[in-house]
């Protein structure tokens, strides 16, 4: 068994997005545990009865206690991931634009077969896609169980990443049934391209650099910084030592006039100009 726990990434603020729709998604579980099915189809994704709102209203339904933890499980650990790159708000219109991408593939790929889907698996899909895209060298800590073997890695998010896409298709081509896999590679592939764009091309608080992946990419520019700035001022102090220019006796010893060090007013303009 191979789960995600986090990735690995200096994090700063509370997922309150993430966390209230964690919160809503088990909150509807509970109401809706005893309610039949008959009344809960309309809100199902039906390929032949679809209403728009279904759109949104299905991520939110969950077939079982198993269904709803693995799939609040990788929200928590992707959707964490993306709130605090684009912040709340960004982070909660990406995943309502999502929800009618990944819906839209599962109707066109189960036209006239009246099979109906639930579950945020799709939506969560595409989050997997930004953070491959947007964040490919990011490392995610991964819960490993073989036998008996348990131990907790960071793994390569591309490699994680990649493997669960792969499966998936295996999972289409062996013909598994039960599982919306259309949904699931639909959503990702609409996630990859807009963390794609969120590099390349989209500026301000939506764009997602590369140049801060993980603690340990912080912790390495930090250290990066530390001895730059020390040997800069082991530098400037051997210059100060070596340059021609006026012993710096006190003005109370020295009976001529004090005189102006050129080399120190040209730092100062420097500070000033900083």
């Amino acid at each position: 068994m191979i789960l995600p726990l986090a990735v690995d990434y200096p994090y700063e603020r509370k997922p309150w997005a993430t966390i209230g729709l964690i919160s809503v998604n088990v909150l509807v579980f509970f109401i809706t545990l005893g309610v039949s099915e008959t009344r809960l189809a309309p809100y199902f994704l039906w390929p032949d009865q679809f209403a728009p709102w279904q759109w949104w209203t299905s991520g939110f339904l969950h077939g079982g206690l198993l269904h709803l933890g693995g799939n609040m499980l990788f929200l928590w650990v992707y959707g964490r991931y993306v709130e605090e790159r684009i912040g709340p708000a960004r982070f909660l219109l990406l995943y309502a634009l999502f929800a009618p991408i990944e819906s839209g593939v599962y109707i066109l790929a189960n036209l006239g077969t009246g099979m109906p889907a639930i579950g945020a698996s799709g939506v969560i899909s595409a989050l997997m896609g930004v953070v491959i895209a947007a964040g490919p060298r990011s490392r995610v800590k991964t819960l490993i169980w073989w036998g008996p073997m348990l131990r907790v890695l960071p793994i390569n998010a591309g490699l994680i990443l990649g493997f669960w896409v792969l499966e998936q298709i295996a999972m289409v081509m062996v013909g598994v049934g039960g599982i919306a896999f259309s949904s699931h590679l639909g959503g990702f592939a609409a996630g990859a391209a807009m963390g794609l764009l969120m590099r390349h091309k989209l500026g301000g608080r939506w764009h997602m650099p590369e140049h801060l992946q993980s603690r340990e990419d912080l912790d390495a520019r930090a250290r990066t910084m530390f001895y730059g700035d020390l040997a800069g001022y082991l530098r400037r102090g051997r210059e100060a030592q070596e340059r021609p220019g006026p012993n710096h006796i006190p003005d109370w010893l020295s009976s001529k006039a004090p005189v102006e060090d050129p080399y120190e007013e040209e730092v100062l303009k420097r500070w000033q100009r900083r």
